[in-house]
């Protein structure tokens, strides 16, 4: 609903116009129409395709980053800590152990958890064998589990 409301409100400030010139009855509409994101897996949309390394400014550590959406601001913050291997979603709990991490890192990304396929059960497998931690989705999977 707030995603199809930003769209018209941008819609109008193309216009020169202020916030608020279009009829709360056509907002009320544009807000009904919005699909919504529950039972969508925005995360495939808009995770890496291939799995990388990004040297960070401290060699002695290695944060596994988990892509569900991460934004390029955070894996700058994340290479200040140590090198950081970016992981598709889609990696196997096998795959991040044998880089042996200082930590596993679950980002943010959109949508909804529970339709997110392979995150939760790589997830779980790593609980109690690497220390975790996440931001925005991330800390959802780990609630959800």
């Amino acid at each position: 609903m707030t995603r199809r409301l930003t769209y018209a409100h941008k819609r109008i400030r193309s216009y020169a116009c202020s916030f608020g010139t279009l009829p709360a009855d056509e907002l009320h509409e544009i807000a009904k129409s919005e699909p919504g994101t529950s039972g969508i897996d925005l995360v495939s949309q808009v995770t890496t395709s291939e799995s990388y390394m990004i040297e960070g400014d401290r060699q002695d550590k290695l944060i596994v980053a988990m892509d569900f959406g991460i934004k390029a601001t955070i894996l700058n913050h994340l290479k200040r800590l140590g090198n950081v291997s970016l992981f598709q979603r889609l990696r196997l709990q096998k795959e991040i152990l044998e880089l042996n991490p200082d930590g596993v890192f679950l980002s943010n990304g959109p949508g909804d958890p529970e339709v997110v396929q392979g995150a939760p059960e790589t997830i779980s497998e790593l609980i109690g064998k690497v220390p975790i931690f996440g931001i925005c989705l991330g800390i959802n999977f780990l609630d959800w589990l």
